[in-house]
């Protein structure tokens, strides 16, 4: 698998598919938007564009085509499945563990939020 990255990865993708040895490739969405001068902004048009690029020659391949989803949210991967992406990197380990991180510490400010069970048990 190689992975794009840069939007010369983009506009040569179908020659870089037809490299023998090459059974896939990976987006990685922010090193593709930072190329085109937009980093980080994932709903930006022209990555948008570039992404509809990618799909178009993905569909014209028998390589299989993967996206790097880099929030931990899982409709996001939903969304990158029905896109066609049939291989997802999930996130990366510090954005996955900010987000363990917040969802424990959520689960437990609510429970401290609950009235003290404890006032009411004998002795």
């Amino acid at each position: 698998m190689v992975q794009v990255e840069h939007i010369q990865a983009v506009n040569n993708l179908a020659a870089i598919l037809a490299v023998d040895g090459v059974d896939g490739f990976i987006v990685g969405p922010y090193d593709l938007s930072c190329s085109l001068g937009i980093p980080g902004e994932f709903e930006h048009q022209r990555l948008a564009e570039a992404l509809a690029e990618v799909r178009r020659v993905a569909a014209q391949s028998t390589a299989a085509a993967g996206y790097h989803v880099v929030p931990p949210q899982p409709d996001q991967v939903s969304q990158k499945l029905a896109e066609g992406y049939s291989c997802i990197a999930y996130s990366v380990d510090f954005l996955l563990l900010g987000e363990m991180c917040r969802q424990g510490l959520n689960t437990i400010r609510q429970a401290l939020s609950v009235p003290n069970r404890v006032q009411g048990m004998k002795e």
